[in-house]
């Protein structure tokens, strides 16, 4: 009889062993699993963004550095200097420092938020400046110097700018929908300057300038909805342009996009009345 009670507790605790070890072994494989499918949706979210924030930034620099060097080529060989009426001339000068504000608030934005998108539309914003930078230089336009971050001698951009910041830098979400709107602003500039000259250098790179705020406003409408599943409504021009613009893929080389984009929305835009 003890025999028979001393077998049967060793089988009770050896399946009580062999359950325990099952249940560990089971545990462990859920806690697997649950890791890989969070690390398999980690690597997926990253592939997102990565082609989110892909958005032709070398192309547009080679180009508007191409176009910067013929134009300068051009007019060496005719002699043309200064040859800009004065819309034009003052078109150069206000979309210049406007292509700036554009610069320093994604760079002011990144440093608050460390999102790639900021550093990289930054970057291709620089590329923007040197592009009209070339065409000022070329025609011995003398502008104001705004090479500190942040400052602006065009009054209005400077309080737009300020205004900017300010909203940015109260969340993610904002600073993303702050940045979808300044390129709603550059869009409906350089729309407005390239139907004013009939000069095919500035219409070149005015052009180019457009197909690249057209890419980062489809960049920062997608980010938005991808981070915060919030799809952006436009504060400056026509719904129906803004569906245009970012129902197309990201543009290259090609002719921009023309038209005028209504306006409204919460701040003035005095360059471009």
């Amino acid at each position: 009889m003890l025999m028979k009670m001393f077998f049967g507790s060793i089988i009770l605790i050896a399946l009580a062993v062999l359950g325990a070890g099952i249940f560990r072994n089971t545990q462990a494989s859920t806690t697997q699993i649950g890791a890989e499918a969070q690390s398999n949706e980690g690597i997926q979210n990253n592939r997102v963004e990565t082609y989110i924030e892909k958005d032709n930034w070398q192309e547009d620099t080679s180009e508007l550095n191409a176009q910067i060097d013929q134009a300068q080529s051009n007019n060496e060989q005719l002699g043309v200097t200064g040859e800009l009426n004065e819309a034009e001339a003052q078109g150069l000068l206000f979309m210049y420092e406007e292509e700036k504000l554009v610069r320093d608030v994604y760079s002011k934005l990144y440093g608050t938020w460390q999102l790639q998108i900021f550093q990289n539309i930054a970057s291709s914003e620089q590329t923007h400046m040197d592009a009209i930078k070339g065409l000022i230089e070329t025609n011995n336009l003398a502008d104001s110097d705004i090479s500190h971050p942040g400052t602006f001698s065009n009054p209005d951009l400077q309080a737009l700018y300020n205004e900017l910041i300010t909203r940015g830098s109260q969340s993610m979400d904002e600073a993303l929908m702050v940045s979808a709107a300044i390129e709603e602003i550059d869009i409906l500039d350089l729309q407005k300057y390239i139907a004013e000259t009939n000069n095919p250098e500035i219409q070149n790179v005015y052009n180019n300038l457009l197909r690249g705020s057209q890419n980062h406003l489809r960049a920062f409408s997608r980010m938005l909805l991808n981070k915060t599943n919030q799809t952006y409504q436009p504060q400056f021009m026509s719904q129906a342009e803004y569906q245009t613009i970012t129902s197309q893929s990201n543009q290259g080389k090609g002719n921009g996009m023309g038209g005028n984009g209504g306006q409204g929305g919460k701040w003035s835009r005095s360059g471009s009345q």
